[in-house]
């Protein structure tokens, strides 16, 4: 989940400064006051100076309001594109102001993503399996056209899995879907979409397979039986 940090700016004549920190990107929003390092100090401790008090409270009900988007975040599993997004909902609590309605790039979606994906592939066959790969999701997830990559959790692969046991019991071809969806997945990483990766706790695990090469002893036997039955057609011939 996000961090964030009150902190004094100065590059903005000591701007009293918000900063969310998520995923390793940062967005900054000024408060519209100025204080010096020693006042914050005195404000996030708890001993304002005379002066500070009423911003000090002030502080105090933007911290709650924080905790409370971070704990609504939480409950609900909703995900978000960015500190941005992040942002606006902390601007929408501390002056009213709407969140903005974004338009969602398409690359952002899965869906979006991984039809493009399996249409660059020029060898057929290959194009073929990711499309099923495609069919098989969208049977399970008739939503998928709206999931983003982050959408794409644990749980979701772990459903995924359980539906596609009730038509393909055998956990290796189970896995050509999986291999499909992780090679998407970091192909989307390699381009800069995402850095959201499920398959660090979801393993794809082959079953091995069942050993079809005969024994030494059943091919001697074999081999025995055969020179037995080519002896009695011989001497059968020479009657």
């Amino acid at each position: 989940m996000f961090t964030y940090k009150l902190f004094v700016n100065a590059a903005r004549k000591n701007a009293l400064t918000l900063r969310i920190t998520y995923r390793r990107q940062k967005a900054e929003l000024s408060l519209g006051f100025c204080v010096s390092e020693d006042e914050l100090a005195g404000i996030l401790s708890g001993e304002p100076s005379a002066k500070n008090r009423q911003l000090a409270s002030l502080v105090a009900i933007w911290l709650g309001k924080i905790e409370e988007i971070k704990f609504d975040l939480l409950k609900s599993g909703q995900a978000v594109d960015g500190p941005k997004a992040i942002m606006d909902l902390v601007q929408a609590e501390f002056f009213g102001r709407e969140p903005r309605q974004e338009r969602v790039d398409d690359r952002l979606l899965f869906a979006r993503y991984f039809t493009s994906f399996a249409e660059s592939k020029t060898n057929g066959r290959t194009k073929s399996i990711y499309l099923a790969t495609m069919s098989r999701m969208v049977a399970y997830d008739p939503d998928l056209a709206e999931k983003r990559f982050e959408d794409i959790t644990i749980r979701w692969l772990t459903d995924f899995d359980d539906f596609l046991m009730m038509t393909s019991p055998s956990q290796n071809a189970r896995n050509i879907h999986f291999r499909n969806i992780r090679a998407v997945i970091n192909a989307a990483i390699d381009d800069e979409l995402t850095s959201h990766y499920p398959f660090r706790r979801f393993k794809i695990r082959p079953t091995p397979t069942k050993k079809r090469s005969l024994s030494v002893e059943t091919i001697q036997r074999r081999e025995f039986g055969i020179r037995n039955t080519i002896k009695k057609l011989n001497r059968q011939l020479e009657k």
